[in-house]
């Protein structure tokens, strides 16, 4: 089954990718190059260096994003209904944001009996995880929708 899938192919686009969002050269820039190489690697390698896994608290994982993506999405829907009518400040808006990670933050620290330093870590990890795997995928849907829309 591996066989049919060609991993070098995969990186060699990857990189082809990272290649043209630069647009004065050809290289990649070493920000992205960090970002989408260095760092998982080292994350990775001292995830398994410490031993940890996330199969005890996998479940766990998955309920808390899919509730913290369904509070998000519905206090968006009701920031985008209010601003149809009127126009929110600045000010707002950026204590509406702050308003999810204090949230959040307060949950995983009760929820889990930790300080708020670390339930801090977490919540920016998940903040994070929640935001570069499910924002993509809610830009394509945006943009299908309003192609089939025109």
């Amino acid at each position: 089954m591996l066989d049919r899938i060609n991993i070098l192919k995969i990186i060699k686009d990857h990189l082809g990718t990272l290649r043209s969002l630069n647009q004065s050269s050809n290289r990649i820039y070493w920000k992205d190059f960090l970002l989408f190489f260095i760092f998982p690697v080292i994350v990775s390698t001292l995830l398994v260096w410490k031993g940890y896994s996330f199969k005890e608290q996998l479940g766990n994982l998955i309920a808390a994003i899919s509730i913290f993506g369904g509070f998000l999405f519905t206090t968006f829907c009701t920031r985008l209904l209010v601003n149809t009518f009127a126009s929110i400040p600045l000010w707002v808006d950026i204590l509406f944001f702050i308003s999810f990670i204090i949230y959040l933050v307060m949950a995983l620290s009760h929820f889990y009996e930790s300080s708020w330093k670390r339930a801090l870590l977490k919540g920016t990890f998940i903040s994070l995880s929640f935001l570069f795997l499910f924002l993509p995928l809610t830009i394509a849907g945006i943009v299908l929708v309003s192609f089939l829309l025109y």
